[in-house]
């Protein structure tokens, strides 16, 4: 058993690739002895053939081709592999024995050893088919979510799998090999306690509880496991974090700088007098800008819920630089890459430890319309795609309209004391 790049690079080294008439797929050479190798849970075995001659090493091949991952694990690490490769029926390894001449040797306990590792082999494959560890929830999970995608055409930004990644490396860490099944809820808060002694932030514990809870109620509705033992474990307080307005003098700050990368002005512009998010601006394409009844607007089809799937009248003010904007550009990263880079260049030019992000254009936008507007919120909850009623804007006065020339109105009405020419 070897792991590590640096490891299979000098076995590499050693492979005899002159093999060609043969299906040695999965077989090398090390010192003109034969092996087996085979990837396992992200993991690279090397089995060995135990024999010189290729064809006897073909076909000691063919019973570890037959074996699932779970019964090759096993025979790998309890199991007598010799006699499992060596011989595939009784009749084969007495066959053998027979031949043998002027060598004593017990055939019954031959025997015997061979029926009793197939025999745990069987007993084994029984129980794994019962039994579900994180290490196997995760291939499982993964392979689910790449179907899913494949049938959606949807795309998880790198960041995402990231995160899937972490946090299933912090269960196997903490449960190693334990049955799901026999994890209870005390254990998962033993599991929260583990990752706070990590030292880790109470936003980033209750988000790993989150994905946790993700991932538990996906096994649950595969029917690997019978109930999520851990979606009653409460998350951490959190202290919200009060976002604070661009002032106007970070404002001119922003707009008069000359030396950004990536069209960051352009960008910062556009969300000032749209409100959008920076994952929705990144997902706009040209298809994304139409007009109706005379009326120039933004149709964003890509949000991270179902109220953020709405249409968003384009300012006077951005029509030029939406029309001129190269989109195909920022779509050679990833979105993360993009919203990554974009706030670089805005902490070029601001403080970063003040609370101001990417989000702060859209809290400037916000507040700029609901001081104009303060009896129209339902209409201004549909143009920044919050649920109407949202607790998030502790507002109680309610108006109405919802059509694409009400929403005009307020988006014309928006007005920032700053020389966008500078």
């Amino acid at each position: 058993m070897i792991g590590g790049l640096k490891q299979l690079i000098k076995l590499f080294s050693n492979y005899d690739t002159k093999l060609q008439k043969y299906d040695t797929k999965n077989i090398y050479k090390v010192d003109e002895v034969f092996y087996y190798r085979k990837k396992i849970n992200y993991k690279i075995y090397r089995i060995s053939l135990k024999t010189k001659s290729i064809k006897i090493a073909l076909n000691r091949k063919k019973i570890f081709e037959k074996m699932n991952k779970e019964e090759l694990l096993f025979t790998l690490q309890k199991g007598d592999y010799k006699f499992i490769f060596e011989y595939e029926t009784i009749e084969e390894l007495n066959q053998h024995l027979n031949s043998i001449s002027n060598i004593v040797i017990d055939k019954d306990k031959e025997v015997e050893k061979f029926e009793n590792v197939n025999r745990l082999l069987m007993q084994e494959k029984d129980k794994i088919n019962k039994t579900i560890n994180f290490y196997e929830l995760e291939t499982k999970f993964i392979a689910n979510k790449k179907e899913e995608l494949e049938e959606t055409k949807d795309k998880i930004a790198k960041s995402t799998w990231q995160k899937y990644e972490n946090v299933f490396k912090d269960l196997k860490e903490y449960f190693d090999t334990k049955d799901i099944n026999y994890i209870d809820e005390n254990q998962y808060k033993e599991f929260r306690n583990y990752l706070i002694k990590k030292k880790l932030n109470n936003v980033t514990i209750n988000e790993k509880i989150q994905y946790t809870n993700m991932f538990l109620n996906f096994a649950k509705v595969k029917k690997f496991i019978k109930e999520n033992n851990m979606e009653n474990i409460k998350k951490l307080k959190v202290e919200e974090t009060k976002r604070e307005l661009f002032t106007l003098a970070e404002m001119k700050n922003i707009f008069s700088y000359d030396n950004y990368n990536y069209n960051a002005k352009e960008v910062f512009k556009i969300l000032l007098y749209t409100g959008m998010r920076i994952n929705e601006f990144y997902n706009l394409k040209k298809e994304n800008f139409k007009n109706k009844d005379g009326i120039d607007y933004i149709e964003v089809t890509t949000s991270k819920t179902k109220n953020g799937l709405r249409e968003i009248p384009i300012h006077k003010n951005i029509k030029e630089n939406l029309k001129n904007f190269n989109f195909d550009e920022i779509h050679k990263m990833d979105a993360s890459s993009f919203s990554k880079k974009i706030l670089y260049e805005l902490y070029r030019v601001i403080k970063k430890g003040d609370k101001k992000t990417l989000h702060t254009f859209r809290k400037n936008f916000a507040n700029q319309i609901i001081n104009k507007h303060p009896n129209h919120i339902e209409l201004f909850q549909e143009i920044l795609g919050h649920s109407q009623g949202s607790k998030s804007l502790s507002l109680q006065t309610y108006g109405k309209g919802f059509n694409l020339e009400n929403k005009k109105v307020l988006i014309d009405s928006l007005e920032f004391d700053i020389n966008f020419e500078y």
